[in-house]
């Protein structure tokens, strides 16, 4: 049996654990379509990821137009990626979308390329306190002619990452709020060293749809909540208090859920040592 050290805080093949091993990819899942090797705590730490130093913030750059409670949304994934990755957040002043070379029509929509956004614009935003620099936008992008659409985009060297809201958006305010959390911390994740997980349901797990995301957690598996613990520094009931506000308060069930139980177990195998 295989057995997962959590993050130095217990077993996660323990049946009392919250986190739950990655199921089995459906006919078009990430996983069906892209053979992954996984990123081990070893692996990651020696690559050397990008750390973000005292002073450094996360910057938000909105590309596009926005409707009022589109920019709410903004708001409130920025207000949440401090609460998740423990770095200050500013949001930057909007960008246009290019007007040529850069994006296509395909069934009616208009999609960018995020090459525009990696290679040109974003970059000329960064300033020496930005530890990163993410792109955001309701325009729909792709990042090759061959590739149908993307969520988003991020470089795991390069400090630089962008995300489309446009498919997102549907359904009700929880479900479009919960979507957006998922798509800004995963992104992130990525310029701060976080490779795809294939270990277990979590947060940094690909999504080659939008249901395919809907099944997937907001929440990080124990592989890669000790890659960001190494990394940030953070105390665990510390960040699962923080979070745990944040769920009670926009009335997101299931991560409520999840966190209480996650809670729950580290105090128990706390007391149990």
């Amino acid at each position: 049996m295989l057995l997962v050290v959590l993050c130095g805080i217990g077993l996660a093949s323990d049946r009392r654990s919250p986190f739950r091993p990655k199921k089995k990819p459906q006919p078009g899942d990430w996983l069906s379509v892209y053979r992954e090797r996984g990123q081990s705590f070893a692996s990651y730490t020696a690559s050397q990821p990008v750390r973000a130093r005292l002073g450094e913030e996360i910057l938000f750059v909105p590309v596009g137009p926005f409707t009022k409670e589109q920019r709410v949304l903004l708001k409130e994934t920025a207000y949440f990626t401090e609460l998740w990755y423990g770095v200050p957040v500013r949001i930057d002043k909007p960008a246009e979308l290019p007007k040529k070379r850069w994006h296509r029509k395909r069934g009616g929509v208009t999609q960018y390329r995020t090459r525009y956004f990696l290679d040109e614009l974003l970059p000329s935003r960064r300033t020496e306190k930005t530890v990163t620099i993410c792109g955001i936008t309701m325009a729909d992008l792709y990042p090759l002619p061959s590739w149908n659409f993307v969520f988003g985009e991020a470089s795991l060297r390069g400090r630089v990452g962008v995300w489309s809201f446009h498919r997102l958006v549907k359904g009700s305010r929880t479900e479009q709020l919960r979507r957006c959390l998922k798509i800004v911390t995963h992104e992130i994740g990525h310029t701060f060293g976080l490779e795809h997980c294939i270990a277990f349901e979590c947060n940094m797990n690909g999504a080659n749809s939008l249901g395919e995301m809907d099944r997937q957690p907001l929440h990080l598996c124990p592989h890669c909540l000790k890659k960001l613990r190494w990394n940030r520094g953070f105390k665990h009931l510390e960040r699962y208090g923080r979070l745990l506000g944040y769920y009670e308060d926009k009335g997101l069930e299931k991560e409520r859920l999840f966190l209480s139980e996650a809670i729950a177990y580290r105090r128990t195998f706390r007391s149990s040592k």
